[in-house]
């Protein structure tokens, strides 16, 4: 009888939370409290009026997978990404892969543009988020 009456509270004690987890985020949002609620960033793409493009400072190239140097593929991958106003790259996306995709070459180039270094893009001479697309070569 003790473990049953161990079990069921156990039970109640994690609906309970769970149920808190449920119910809480709503209320804090319902409070319209900005820390709670940070307005959303605007991102903008390259090609709108106003927006100059971020300069790459460094390049860094991308590791050519094993198994395609050995079978001497080449090519270029397109990635779509933003470019951050603090110096960071988020939301990376494979646009165009290489070779179907089979052979790592979009993780190459992914890895490698988040090592980039650059200035970021500006917007009536604030810098702001820009989303644009990057190429990336793989050569032999």
């Amino acid at each position: 009888m003790k473990r049953l009456y161990y079990v069921l509270f156990r039970h109640v004690e994690v609906l309970v939370i769970q149920i808190a987890f449920l119910v809480l985020p709503w209320t804090l949002i319902s409070t319209g409290d900005a820390k709670l609620n940070p307005k959303p960033a605007v991102c903008y793409k390259l090609g709108d009026s106003g927006i100059a493009a971020p300069q790459i400072m460094q390049h860094v190239a991308p590791y050519y997978p094993r198994r395609a140097y050995a079978l001497r593929l080449e090519g270029s991958v397109l990635l779509q990404a933003i470019f951050k106003a603090n110096g960071s790259i988020d939301q990376i996306q494979v646009i165009k892969p290489l070779h179907g995709g089979h052979y790592g070459f979009e993780n190459a180039a992914a890895e490698a543009i988040r090592l980039w270094r650059f200035i970021p893009g500006k917007r009536q001479g604030t810098s702001v988020d820009v989303q644009m697309l990057v190429s990336v070569q793989f050569a032999l």
